[in-house]
């Protein structure tokens, strides 16, 4: 039995319990592991009024990653029916990138309280993403990346990420004083090598990278043929803007995918 079986089948079960049974299993989904894309999906197959009951029934850390695996018109539905206490606790607990895909199909008055309720860091880095058009991968880049010089020693990057409380990551960029790009170390290397070492000598070298003004479609072929999770996206200059990974490119790749038969049975506006 394939995902999309096991949603079928998941939906079926929900639909034919009562409310509280209804709240109960999807509790023992989430708790089995089920990711956001699939709560999503779910979500999406019920009515508007036993949508929203189900989506307040989540834990409060999956409430902001759910909607925004929404398509647009279901996050409205549900955003639409919240009371205005609900929605200002919603919306102050939206990063920059979330905010990023809401931007366009929420109402203006929404997304000017979301400006005014997220903090100044992700204020930031909302206004950074816009300095691109929404069709250029810059736009949607996490600019949430961990960073370190690449001329310090092994010792000094080890105390960095302590004092910074780096949570071990699998790879880290390496930039130079002007912020330019200069490749990445694996955190397994700064952990094994010589104290002394310096971290341009471990880095990896000739990486493919993406310029920020390239498009989603493109940036999303790249992405496929990468041999690394992620990919960074690099401005004209060389100077680091973030990176792009495969739960990226698999979001985007189901959202053309999804407008395209739409589009192909009439359903799209």
């Amino acid at each position: 039995m394939n995902e999309y079986q096991d949603l079928s089948l998941h939906i079926e079960t929900i639909s034919k319990a009562d409310e509280q049974q209804q709240i109960d299993l999807l509790g023992e989904y989430v708790e089995s592991g089920l990711d956001e894309s699939s709560i999503a999906i779910i979500l999406e197959a019920f009515p508007v009024e036993q949508r929203v009951r189900l989506w307040r029934s989540l834990p409060l850390e999956l409430h902001i990653d759910v909607l925004t695996e929404m398509r647009a018109e279901v996050r409205f539905s549900i955003i639409n029916a919240l009371s205005e206490i609900e929605l200002k606790l919603t919306l102050a607990k939206l990063d920059n990138l979330s905010l990023l895909e809401w931007a366009d199909s929420l109402p203006d008055e929404i997304i000017s309280e979301a400006l005014r309720l997220i903090s100044r860091d992700e204020l930031e880095l909302y206004d950074q993403a816009n300095a691109y058009e929404d069709t250029e991968v810059g736009h949607w880049a996490n600019r949430k990346v961990y960073t370190l010089p690449f001329s310090i020693s092994v010792d000094k990057a080890k105390i960095l990420l302590e004092k910074y409380h780096y949570d071990s990551p699998q790879h880290i960029y390496l930039i130079n004083k002007a912020k330019k790009f200069q490749g990445i170390v694996s955190y397994t290397e700064i952990l094994l090598a010589e104290s002394k070492t310096l971290l341009k000598n471990i880095k990896q070298d000739d990486l493919f990278t993406l310029n920020a003004h390239q498009s989603l479609s493109e940036a999303v072929e790249a992405l496929e043929h990468s041999q690394l999770p992620t990919v960074a996206i690099i401005d004209n200059h060389e100077v680091l803007v973030g990176e792009i990974d495969w739960q990226f490119a698999l979001s985007t790749q189901r959202e053309i995918y999804e407008s395209r038969l739409m589009a192909g049975t009439g359903m799209d506006e």
